[in-house]
């Protein structure tokens, strides 16, 4: 039998929304009619439903560790005593790593630091190599190494990190061998929050010194790739007002869709996976569905035709939501009656 809390601790859930999923689905006794693999899947399903895909959730962790290891690499490092290179071409790249050695030289001279240092070292001036920083820190993520060190990265870790702004393994590494961060000099990040709407938010982190058109041009290219397309589009007032009526009824559709699934599924872990996974409406009860919608729409907001109806609100949902939660909650195509694809309505 599947357990709450073991889901929740494997799968490192911590969005509010997912736990919700999982806290009904043992309330309804269907996670006692599972066992843990089936469980997982029925979890995965989940995800893949409010656009959280495996392969989404690849590319995001890809995407931090690349960052992690351009972040760790020797030339984005400094201790504040190396020459400095010459010939820059980067200027605002110079006033990046002028201020990491700076705060790399206050950051050697805090007495928090050097109180550390010299209980572990034996010295203020205690250091190890590069090499030997990444070893012992790899113990450390592994839950192995000496009590001495893990409270030096770790709790003076802490302390560091809040007080020089940088990442707890940043404080880490420069507790055990001298070498702070250097910044990128623009850096963004983009977040959706599936259980707020959803919500998507760009964050752009740079220093007060940056070209605007450089900023510009970053919080452009997180655009593209969290919305799917070049250039963000405009949306009509009509349409936005369509979407606005439509969408809280969509959403209770797919839930009263999803719980009479669930209600006819058997006793087998089979048979309930199988009904989570066929959520999604079919083509047939979605035109019966904008039918309803239409006839129900203020006049307003009423289209020519539910076809119609259900084009532009299609269309402004793939405008207003991330690229990759419109993906998940569009059903698929059925084939069409000579077997071939059905065609899709064109974007107004």
């Amino acid at each position: 039998m599947a357990s709450l809390r073991t889901l929740i601790e494997r799968h490192e859930v911590y969005d509010p929304g997912e736990k919700r999923f999982l806290t009904l689905l043992q309330q309804a006794g269907v996670l006692g009619r599972l066992n843990e693999k089936d469980a997982a899947l029925v979890f995965a399903a989940h995800r893949e439903g409010s656009g959280v895909t495996n392969d989404a959730l690849a590319e995001r962790q890809a995407e931090e560790q690349v960052e992690a290891r351009r972040e760790e690499r020797r030339g984005s490092q400094t201790t504040g005593r190396e020459a400095l290179p010459k010939n820059s071409r980067d200027p605002d790249g110079r006033r990046l790593l002028i201020l990491a050695r700076l705060a790399a030289r206050t950051a050697a001279q805090d007495p928090e630091v050097q109180r550390s240092r010299e209980a572990y070292f034996g010295t203020p001036e205690g250091r190890v190599s590069w090499r030997k920083a990444g070893e012992l820190l790899a113990q450390v993520a592994r839950g192995g190494g000496r009590l001495k060190l893990v409270n030096f990265v770790r709790r003076t870790g802490r302390v560091i990190a809040r007080r020089y702004e940088w990442t707890e393994r940043q404080a880490a590494l420069f507790l055990l061998a001298g070498f702070a961060p250097v910044p990128q000099t623009i850096r963004t990040s983009v977040t959706v929050n599936v259980a707020a709407g959803p919500r998507a938010t760009i964050t752009v982190t740079a220093p007060p010194f940056v070209a605007h058109q450089a900023v510009a041009a970053a919080f452009t290219a997180a655009q593209r790739r969290l919305l799917g397309h070049r250039r963000p589009r405009r949306i009509s007032q009509a349409n936005l007002d369509l979407f606005d009526h439509v969408s809280p009824r969509m959403a209770k559709f797919r839930r009263t869709l999803a719980k009479r699934r669930l209600a006819v599924a058997g006793s087998s872990s089979e048979e309930v996976l199988a009904a989570i996974r066929e959520r999604q409406p079919t083509e047939r009860e979605l035109r019966d569905l904008w039918r309803s919608l239409r006839e129900a729409c203020p006049d307003e907001l009423r289209r020519d035709s539910p076809t119609r109806m259900r084009r532009d609100y299609e269309a402004t949902e793939r405008r207003l939501l991330p690229a990759s939660y419109v993906r998940a909650i569009t059903p698929a195509r059925r084939p069409g009656p000579s077997g071939a694809p059905a065609r899709r309505s064109r974007t107004a």
